[in-house]
C-alpha cells in the first residue's frame, strides 16, 4: 500500500511522465476563415508591419480560450490576410500568414525562442526595409538594436544575430527612419527569447 500511495504522489506530481499540461496543447492548421466567400489567412503581423509572430500568435490562442502560443508557422506571400490589431485586409502580393498556431493550455506560459531570419519590416506603403544594426542613426548598434526588436515582436531580448554588411535599405528603429545609403548594415538573423 506504500508504494502505490507513492507511485501516486510522483504521479500527481508529474515526475514520471512530466507535467499534466505537457501533453495538452492545439495546433491550428491555417488559421483564417472565409467572409464572403473569399478564404483568408490571419496576417502574421498584428498591426500593419509591427509586432509580427508571436504576439499575434498568442492573441490568437487567447481569443480561443486557450494560453499563450507554443510554436507557429509562416505562409509568406499569400493573401488575404486579415490585420487583427488594426481590423483590416492585407491584399498585397507580400501579405504573409500563419501556417500553423500551437497553443498551450490555458493559464499556461511556456518559455520560448524564435529565430527571426532576415528580419524586416514593412512601411504603410508596403515597402520592405531590413532591421538596421544600430538602435539609433550610427549608435547603440548590435545588442541594443537586436534587444529592441525582440521587444517589439513580443520577446524579452536576443540571444543571438549575424549581421550582412552593406544591404540597404534597413530601417532604423529606435530613430523610426529609413537608411539608404550603400553602408547601411542589417540583421542576418536575430534570436530571441521571453
Amino acid at each position: 500500500m506504500r508504494q502505490a500511495t507513492k507511485l501516486l504522489a510522483l504521479l500527481a506530481t508529474g515526475l514520471i511522465f512530466g507535467p499534466a499540461h505537457a501533453l495538452a496543447q492545439t495546433t491550428f492548421d491555417n488559421p483564417g476563415g472565409t467572409s464572403g466567400g473569399l478564404n483568408y489567412g490571419i496576417d502574421v503581423c498584428r498591426y500593419w508591419g509591427a509586432y509580427c509572430g508571436q504576439p499575434v500568435a498568442d492573441l490568437f490562442c487567447s481569443n480561443h480560450g486557450l494560453g499563450n502560443a507554443t510554436h507557429f508557422t509562416f505562409r509568406l506571400d499569400t493573401p488575404p490576410t486579415w490585420v487583427i490589431g488594426d481590423a483590416k485586409w492585407c491584399s498585397f502580393a507580400s501579405c504573409d500568414r500563419f501556417g500553423s498556431i500551437t497553443c498551450g493550455p490555458r493559464g499556461t506560459i511556456f518559455p520560448t525562442t524564435y529565430s527571426f531570419d532576415n528580419p524586416f519590416t514593412r512601411d504603410s506603403n508596403d515597402r520592405a526595409f531590413g532591421i538596421d544594426l544600430c538602435l539609433n542613426w550610427a549608435v547603440n548598434c548590435g545588442q541594443p538594436a537586436a534587444d529592441r526588436y525582440c521587444q517589439l515582436e513580443g520577446y524579452r531580448s536576443a540571444t543571438q544575430f549575424s549581421i550582412r554588411q552593406d544591404t540597404p535599405p534597413t530601417w532604423v528603429i529606435g530613430d523610426n527612419r529609413d537608411c539608404t545609403a550603400a553602408g547601411c548594415d542589417r540583421f542576418q538573423q536575430i534570436v530571441c527569447t521571453r
